[in-house]
């Protein structure tokens, strides 16, 4: 027998001994109490232990829902909030041209549009150039009145208030244009331009 074929079969037997080693009796049971049951008792564990993982399979999806639920919630919230907005209170930004950190390098990025009303963090998504391979990243923004912050996380997360970027201004600025270099570090830089939301009158 060769050396290499050899190796392949110590490699082989080594493999078998991993997988024996990773296959778990139901319950927990040891190997010694398994060798020692009925097939009876055997069988017995088994439907208890599938009985478990279905209810576990069962809690997982009901929080999966909750959460659903939840995040559907924050969004109608925000319409509200954004659509309730008086003058001043929600700000309207884009940031062209732009770069984000994806994959671990600054790349070329769509425009990153953020709509942000006090009173509510929003969340924001990052794309790549749609010409190119797609990676994507998200930030967090929030704006007060007269702070907008934008962040790599959200804000009130541990450290993430000195990461973030600030754009600082009194009430009258904010209800005007306002156009300025943004960075956030390992989130995105680029061209800022934020414009007061204005309320378009309903006709009756």
């Amino acid at each position: 027998m060769s050396q290499a074929v050899g190796r392949q079969c110590l490699l082989a037997a080594a493999l078998v001994v991993l997988l024996a080693g990773c296959a778990f009796n139901p319950l927990g049971i040891s190997d010694e109490a398994w060798a020692a049951m009925s097939e009876a008792q055997r069988h017995e564990a088994r439907l208890q232990q599938a009985e478990l993982d279905r209810a576990r399979a069962e809690q997982r999806a009901a929080e999966a829902r909750l959460r659903e639920a939840e995040v559907a919630r924050e969004a109608q919230l925000l319409e509200q909030r954004r659509r309730d907005a008086r003058p001043g209170e929600r700000l309207q930004c884009v940031i062209d041209p732009v770069e984000g950190r994806l994959g671990g390098k600054w790349r070329a990025a769509d425009p990153v549009l953020i709509d942000v009303v006090t009173g509510i963090d929003t969340r924001f998504t990052i794309d790549e150039d749609r010409r190119r391979s797609r990676y994507s990243a998200h930030g967090h923004a929030r704006f007060d009145g007269r702070t907008l912050l934008i962040c790599p996380e959200p804000p009130d997360s541990r450290h993430a208030r000195s990461a973030c970027a600030r754009v600082v201004g009194n009430r009258s600025d904010f209800r005007s244009s306002i156009q300025q270099p943004i960075e956030v570090s390992r989130l995105l830089r680029g061209q800022l331009r934020c414009d007061p939301y204005h309320h378009r009158s309903r006709r009756r």
